[in-house]
């Protein structure tokens, strides 16, 4: 009798479908899911994955019903999961069939192995027989490697103590063990029927000393006339040559597993990506912040070098103006003598005057409210670039780290998701 029976009794609330669940109800649904064969996974997971909710699918799929990856209680998938595990025990496999289940290899039968079909079926109808994969699984032996036959293979090694690698080589251990089993179970199997048939004496025979009267013998019935031979009929004319059968279709390998673990790799690739976009364009704004306070800096860097230029062209303005002033009014009442000692008299007198030239400027800009905050804005601009930095290495920390690791996993699987399905693609169309 199956393991779990009564499994979907204990069910208090949906499972799978994308829908919350109770930890006992998901537990429950994994272990009976891996009873009958369509989940290979850890049982005592607590939540659902998209690794239950494809054996669900699966199930659901073989089983005819609506394949909405979704328990309900007392649903439809409920009730035949339930009929599943309380279907009892399986009859035995005839001897006839036994004799023909005997395993001879032409290459590697195994996931991302030659697999041939013809292997392929010759492993799956044995592992049935020898109760490593479910009777429906082995007897419908599609001639191709999926989910179910692998784990059948592992749970033979298992079982029997060999290598558990998931595949078997001509002539390996594996092939062998399989082969002597098979064996072992058919001289079981016609040993138990040769016992069947041994009887003894008929329990009706009468021997000497009965007390039932002796049967007479029966009267000799008069010979029978002879009947004439009966003409020999014309031969028939010959039949025509049967026409040649049409050549059988190859299986076709089974692509849809395949194509679910593409569509898996590819959505946890957009999920990754939409990750990394979101960090990068916060790292974007960012970067624009700080580049627009340092614009502003160097713009106000501008604005106090101009006015610093200003003071000194003031001095200037100044000495020239002096000494002009002094040689002019040196010549006026000296003449050449004086105009030299009037302009070094200006010279010395220039700057003073640019200074007071400069503190006319001052007290102008002292007035004036820009002036005063330029230098204040420049500090707080510092700062505001100072923490922006900080939180700028925070965020490429987590992108190169973290996110783009992610991202870089992600594209593998799906480039090898996408060469697998193009394969069994290719293969099909051979």
């Amino acid at each position: 009798m199956p393991l779990f029976t009564n499994f979907v009794s204990r069910l208090t609330g949906p499972v799978g479908g994308g829908r919350p669940a109770r930890s006992e109800d998901v537990m429950n649904t994994r272990k009976a899911l891996k009873r009958l064969g369509y989940y290979n996974g850890e049982t005592d997971l607590e939540y659902t994955d998209a690794n239950l909710d494809s054996s669900i699918r699966s199930f659901q799929r073989e089983r005819g019903l609506r394949e909405d990856g979704l328990l309900l209680p007392d649903g439809e998938t409920e009730r035949e999961i339930n009929r599943s595990l309380t279907a009892g025990t399986e009859a035995p496999v005839p001897p006839v069939l036994l004799g023909s289940m005997k395993v001879n290899l032409s290459d590697d039968v195994g996931s991302g192995r030659s697999s041939r079909a013809r292997d392929v079926r010759q492993v799956q109808r044995a592992l049935g027989a020898l109760g490593a994969l479910p009777p429906a699984q082995a007897y419908e032996a599609g001639g191709t490697i999926d989910r179910r036959t692998e784990e059948g293979i592992r749970k033979f090694q298992r079982d029997n103590d060999l290598r558990e690698d998931g595949f078997l080589r001509p002539g390996g251990e594996t092939e062998d063990t399989i082969n002597n089993r098979i064996a072992a179970l058919l001289r079981a199997q016609v040993s138990e029927s040769d016992d069947g048939e041994d009887g003894g004496e008929s329990p009706g025979d009468d021997g000497e000393g009965s007390d039932n009267p002796p049967i007479p013998e029966p009267k000799p019935e008069p010979p029978t006339p002879p009947v004439p031979e009966p003409k020999p009929e014309p031969p028939a004319p010959p039949k025509p040559p049967p026409k040649p059968k049409p050549p059988e279709d190859k299986p076709k390998n089974d692509c849809s597993e395949l194509e679910m673990a593409l569509n898996n790799a590819q959505s946890i690739l957009e999920n990754a990506q939409a990750a990394l976009d979101r960090q990068q364009t916060k790292a974007d704004q960012l970067s624009g912040q700080i580049g627009a306070y340092e614009q502003e800096i160097a713009d106000i860097d501008a604005t106090l070098d101009k006015e610093k230029k200003d003071k000194n062209k003031a001095k200037s303005i100044g000495a020239l103006t002096g000494m002009g002033v002094g040689a002019f009014l040196g010549a006026f009442k000296g003449g050449a003598p004086g105009a030299v000692v009037g302009g070094g008299l200006g010279l010395g007198v220039g700057p003073k005057a640019g200074d007071f030239i400069e503190e006319i400027g001052d007290a102008i800009d002292s007035d004036s409210e820009t002036n005063t905050t330029l230098a204040f804005r420049k500090q707080a601009l510092i700062k505001k670039i100072g923490e922006l930095n900080e939180k700028l290495s925070e965020v490429t920390q987590i992108i190169e780290s973290e996110l783009q690791p992610k991202v870089d996993e992600a594209q593998n699987l799906v480039d090898q998701a996408q060469a697998a399905l193009e394969d069994c693609e290719q293969q099909n169309e051979e």
